[in-house]
């Protein structure tokens, strides 16, 4: 089984509302079944996780929800699937604020590389999740759905977490999944009818995507 562990952005793999109608809301704590694959299954750890403080704060929950669901190290993989609320807002700000761009992801995807590495230090078989691309909506600084600049400036801060992130996961021999590149035009432009509101994706049209990155690196059959 193929674990999702991370914020809404999970209901990309298991089809609950908004990114479909396959399932029921989804909820803290209660896994969700992908309805179109038995090996893929939703892990909600809440709204609005972030990768900065992830090993901190929601790494013990990770390994919680493994225990309580009796997945195996042997034959089960987690799949950690955060960083685009990083990149939307936080790491975005820093950013047009006028820091380094190459430095402030740098040091996001090494702090959350600590929960990887604690994760394969522990026995587990991991996978990591690239960041798909912010939506084109403006400047917003509502709570609720946050972007900080235009979506060209996040999505620049968004290729560079996905190079970092994965030349992380290629050192350590661990798979990368990301379908950024099918979601954006020749100019880094986000394809919007990927998506079904502010920032999350189209179950419909995005599962195929991943799976199709999971059977490449033969996690999924």
């Amino acid at each position: 089984m193929i674990f999702v562990f991370g914020n809404s952005h999970v209901i990309a793999f298991s089809g609950s509302p908004p990114s479909g109608n396959k399932n029921p809301k989804i909820l803290v704590g209660r896994p969700q079944k992908c309805p179109d694959h038995s090996g893929i299954t939703s892990m909600f750890l809440g709204r609005g996780i972030v990768a900065y403080n992830f090993k901190t704060k929601h790494l013990p929950k990770v390994y919680e929800s493994l225990k309580n669901v009796g997945a195996s190290k042997e034959n089960d993989v987690a799949l950690l699937y955060v960083g685009e609320v990083d990149c939307r807002y936080y790491l975005a700000k820093r950013v047009i604020e006028g820091e380094n761009q190459t430095e402030v992801v740098k040091e996001c995807v090494d702090r959350f590389f600590e929960a990887v590495e604690d994760m394969m230090k522990n026995g587990w078989r991991v996978a990591v999740g690239g960041s798909h691309p912010t939506t084109t909506e403006g400047h917003c600084e509502h709570p609720d759905h946050p972007h900080w600049g235009t979506c060209e400036q996040r999505n620049s801060v968004c290729v560079e977490w996905n190079k970092q992130l994965k030349a992380k996961c290629d050192e350590a021999g661990i798979p990368f999944i990301n379908i950024y590149n099918d979601l954006v035009d020749a100019n880094n432009i986000t394809k919007m009818e990927y998506f079904v509101d502010y920032c999350h994706l189209s179950y419909e049209k995005c599962f195929p995507k991943f799976l199709r990155e999971l059977q490449k690196t033969g996690l999924a059959i």
